[in-house]
This record gives structure tokens, C-alpha cells and sequence, in this order.
């Protein structure tokens, strides 16, 4: 496994969506400055409103990459209508 680092939205220390937490981790930084500056932001301007509106959508929630890849995942078999149940 490589050491990079990967912006994702935290489930530990969330307030609302996760998305100053991942970035006080990926940027190294205290949660709580990221959270005066996203304030702050979108007090002047509005840009932190919608720049956390796009990171809550784009950025992908911690641990969801390891659900998709996990071996014991088992896919859904779609069905078509009428397969599963008698017609009367």
C-alpha cells in the first residue's frame, strides 16, 4: 500500500458532513481553524458555503473504498419484473 494521502470526509469528529475534518487531516492542520475559515468565507462572499456544498458531494466518505473492495462484498443480482412471482 502507498502512503498518500487521500482528501475524504471523516466519520470520526464530524459536525455536519465530515468535510473539515478530512481536510484538517489531509492538510494537517486543527479542525477548528478549518472551520473559522469555511466560516468566515461564507460570511464574505459566500465562497466556504459552496465550496463545502462541493466537497460534501465530491469527496468520498472515509472507508467507503474499502467497502467496494472488500472481498465479502456479494453484488445484487438484478431481476426482471414477473421472474420472481407467479402470474395469476
Amino acid at each position: 500500500m502507498s502512503n498518500a494521502r487521500k482528501l475524504v470526509r471523516k466519520t470520526d469528529g464530524k459536525m455536519i458532513a465530515g468535510v473539515a475534518a478530512g481536510m484538517s487531516e489531509y492538510f494537517g492542520m486543527d479542525v477548528t481553524l478549518i472551520r473559522v475559515l469555511l466560516v468566515v468565507t461564507a460570511l464574505f462572499g459566500g465562497f466556504g458555503f459552496v465550496l463545502y456544498i462541493v466537497m460534501w458531494i465530491l469527496v468520498p466518505v472515509e472507508g467507503a473504498e474499502r467497502v467496494l473492495l472488500s472481498e465479502d462484498f456479494e453484488p445484487v443480482h438484478e431481476t426482471t419484473p414477473g421472474e420472481d412471482h407467479e402470474e395469476e
